[in-house]
C-alpha cells in the first residue's frame, strides 16, 4: 500500500472527474497514509 500510495502522489489526478471537491490530492494522499498506519 505505501508503493501505491506514493506512486499516487506523483500522478496528476483530476479530483474533480471523480467527485471530490472542496480538498485538495496531498491532502488526500495524507489521510489515506494515516487511515493505513502508514509514515509518509
Amino acid at each position: 500500500m505505501k508503493r501505491f500510495l506514493s506512486e499516487m502522489e506523483s500522478e496528476e489526478i483530476d479530483l474533480k472527474s471523480i467527485g471530490v471537491r472542496g480538498v485538495d490530492k496531498k491532502t488526500i494522499i495524507s489521510i489515506l497514509y494515516q487511515c493505513y498506519g502508514l509514515g509518509e
